[in-house]
């Protein structure tokens, strides 16, 4: 505790200097990262796509992405080459279940519809695992 010492110029003045608190000083705590994606090639040199999504009511999902064996590129109307991948996905402690997505070569970008997610693994921060919306 500071101690009060009494100055002879008439001024008063503590044992020590007083804390000064400013924004500055301040720890700052980093943002907890929820989502993430990456990619990378196998052994066999087949691509796959790898993302989890952490919730408070789910808990972590994995979902890792590869070709099978009958994989092979279609193109739609409006130009876009796509593949439909096998995707593993894990939800918490669950055992994983097995579904059909959508990969585009173009953009290294895998859709997930049954859960409405979209991989994005060259976006910012470390890729994107989540929601997938449309923007205007």
């Amino acid at each position: 505790m500071a101690t009060f010492v009494k100055r002879t110029d008439g001024q008063s003045s503590f044992s020590r200097a007083p804390r000064v608190h400013t924004t500055t000083q301040r720890m700052v705590k980093a943002v907890k990262k929820h989502s993430g994606s990456k990619t990378g090639m196998g052994s066999n040199k087949h691509p796959w796509v790898n993302g989890w999504n952490y919730s408070k009511r789910d808990g972590i999902t994995k979902v890792f992405c590869h070709p099978y064996k009958g994989t092979h590129a279609t193109t739609s109307k409006t130009g876009k080459v796509s593949e439909v991948w096998i995707a593993e996905i894990t939800v918490g402690k669950d055992e994983p279940y097995i579904r059909p997505v959508l990969y585009y070569p173009a953009t290294k970008k895998v859709i997930v519809n049954c859960l409405g997610w979209v991989l994005n693994p060259s976006a910012k921060n470390g890729g994107y695992c989540g929601t997938f919306t449309k923007r205007d």
